[in-house]
């Protein structure tokens, strides 16, 4: 914008220098015109090129056209007071031959007649390219600091990605060492705690049964009470400890990389809290979706989808089978499969059209 000022400033100052020599007849008035479109020739070419739907116009267009003036400064010293503008011209469009051509035409017209009036249009030339070349300096000064802003901000909104992508990876790590460790306590608890107090209980009922002191018998009674309530609270947390534990992903993925004879996609897309329940009904679902297929489909590929939406559940077992004729109602492995489902308040569909598939949705409110 302050180019533009600047620019239309120059035009302005140059305009008055060559009232202020000449007069208003026809020549002057159509001289006074010529210079002002050839200082403005860039906009003009390119204002027609944009109202046409032509071509960029190529800038030795342009530099041809400011030549043909600055000859015509040459033979004409009307068009003298308007070289600054050409001059300015040159200097936004990069153009070297046009630019020396009006050094030679300023130089030129003054050494003809070397007075003070013909010194202006010189003063003016090297003020307008000198404040050209601070604009053209600042707009590529501007233009870049636009480029490394951008690409900074590139650069910050790339660095959030990896930072975003590291904080995943390390939560799917603390993850998956809590599940190893969950499993390993509850494997600790099993395997000592449990034996011991299994020990202890079965001791316990042979002092029973041999202890022939009558005040004994109460004190035995409370104790075997609280070690089998012990042992029951034991085993209950134990299996919580393991069911929490149990991958999802992980053991599906085992399942399908197990199938021999099919091969078998799976697409998995659930989160990290998946119900106790649903995560046992889906494995055992998925096992008995591939043994159907195993069984009955004379295909060979089996697609496998688990997906968690906003209300509910949904897992998708389907193979690429063809000519199918089973009895799945009486199945026993579709049996099985319905009762799981049943058992978790979900929705089963089954269809034949394109292969057999098993689609199981469990809402979340249920």
């Amino acid at each position: 914008m302050g180019k533009h000022i600047y620019r239309a400033a120059i035009l302005v100052l140059c305009i008055v220098l060559y009232i202020e020599r000449y007069s208003f007849g026809s020549v002057d008035v159509a001289c006074l015109l010529v210079g002002v479109l050839a200082s403005y020739i860039d906009l003009i070419l390119e204002g027609f090129v944009h109202f046409t739907d032509g071509k960029r116009i190529n800038s030795i267009v342009k530099e041809g056209l400011l030549c043909v003036f600055c000859v015509g400064a040459l033979l004409t010293p009307r068009l003298y007071y308007f070289l600054p503008l050409t001059g300015l011209c040159s200097v936004i469009l990069n153009l070297r031959v046009s630019f020396v051509l009006e050094i030679v035409a300023l130089g030129y017209n003054f050494l003809i007649d070397m007075n003070s009036t013909n010194l202006l249009p010189i003063i003016v030339f090297v003020i307008a390219v000198i404040g050209s070349q601070f604009f053209e300096t600042n707009e590529r000064y501007s233009s870049t600091i636009k480029k490394e802003r951008d690409y900074s901000r590139e650069y910050e909104m790339l660095l959030e990605e990896r930072n975003a992508a590291l904080i995943r990876q390390q939560d799917d790590m603390v993850y998956t060492a809590t599940l190893q460790e969950r499993n390993r306590i509850a494997r600790e608890i099993h395997d000592n705690v449990g034996h011991m107090l299994t020990r202890s209980i079965l001791q316990l009922g042979a002092i029973k049964v041999i202890n022939k002191d009558e005040r004994l018998a109460a004190p035995i009674d409370d104790l075997a009470e609280t070690l089998n309530l012990a042992m029951t609270n034991i085993r209950t947390s134990v299996h919580d400890l393991h069911d929490e534990s149990v991958d999802l992903y992980s053991v599906v993925e085992d399942l399908a990389s197990s199938t021999e004879g099919f091969d078998v996609k799976l697409s998995y897309d659930m989160g990290d809290k998946v119900p106790r329940d649903i995560k046992y009904a889906f494995i055992a679902i998925v096992k008995e979706g591939i043994n159907n297929a195993l069984k009955h489909s004379n295909g060979d590929t089996i697609h496998i989808t688990m997906v968690e939406q906003p209300a509910f559940y949904q897992l998708i077992i389907s193979d690429n089978g063809r000519d199918i004729d089973i009895n799945y109602t009486s199945g026993i492995g579709l049996t099985n499969i319905k009762d799981r489902v049943k058992q978790i308040h979900g929705n089963i569909r089954i269809t034949t059209d394109s292969g057999f598939t098993i689609l199981v949705s469990v809402m979340k409110n249920k």
